[in-house]
């Protein structure tokens, strides 16, 4: 009947034989490496070879009995042990991968081949949009939005998982924004200076930071633009600069 579940406990980091020689352990209890062999349908030299690997990872121990080694299962529970196990390489590999990001990067800088105007579709572009800002290393940005269009949009949770990342990186946000009905949340590394809807309506989103410009439609059809290009991003970042000095 665990059979069924063979795939799913390959997952946790098994080989497929691992995974059918700890489910005999399981249904059968102990036996002889002979014995599960059998059970598992697998000859003994790769039956005690997976038994001596699932003792490693703590799901299987051995004990004898008048000179005759046994095997049994360990609990299921120690499968975590195997996820954490995984998921401190992962941290490691993490850990040690940014050194090399940053030295890519730094050439990337250098070379950028990337076309100088992109287009982002559907609010999955949108989020890479907003991802490629809180990575680009950047310690602040300007934005002009509407509270109300970026609502209709993206969730509660969404908005703030996103301004959690932008705190916990250090980048400040100097906002202009349309009044709305109900109050504007304020937020660590803000500044908010909040304009008439009637007056000047922000029926798109629009961010400069370090030499990129992006420019986003959330009304009607989804989708976005970007602009890399110094000077553009410079008179944009003026403009920006020239309305917050602005009464």
């Amino acid at each position: 009947m665990l059979n069924i579940y063979q795939k799913n406990i390959e997952k946790f980091g098994l080989s497929a034989n691992e995974v059918k020689v700890y489910i005999s352990l399981i249904q059968h209890g102990s036996g002889t490496a002979n014995e599960i062999a059998t059970l598992a349908g697998l000859n003994r030299s790769t039956t005690y070879v997976q038994l001596t690997s699932l003792i490693a990872h703590g799901l299987a121990n051995n004990y004898k009995i008048k000179k005759k080694t046994f095997f049994s299962a360990e609990s299921p529970k120690n499968l975590e042990r195997l996820l954490d196990n995984k998921i401190s390489k992962i941290e490691n590999q993490k850990i040690n991968s940014r050194a090399i990001i940053s030295e890519l990067l730094r050439a990337f800088d250098k070379t950028d081949t990337r076309a100088p105007v992109r287009i982002f579709e559907g609010k999955e572009g949108l989020r890479a949009m907003g991802k490629e800002l809180l990575l680009s290393g950047v310690s602040e940005y300007h934005a002009a939005y509407s509270f109300d269009e970026i609502n209709s949009v993206f969730s509660g949770e969404e908005i703030k998982q996103y301004n959690d990342k932008r705190i916990e990186l250090g980048i400040h946000e100097h906002l202009i924004c349309n009044k709305i009905s109900k109050k504007i949340p304020r937020l660590l590394l803000q500044d908010i200076k909040i304009v008439k809807k009637e007056d000047f309506p922000l029926k798109a989103n629009i961010y400069v930071y370090g030499k990129t410009v992006s420019i986003a439609s959330i009304s009607g059809k989804i989708f976005g633009i970007t602009i890399t290009n110094e000077h553009i991003a410079n008179s944009v970042r003026s403009l920006f600069l020239l309305a917050c000095l602005s009464k």
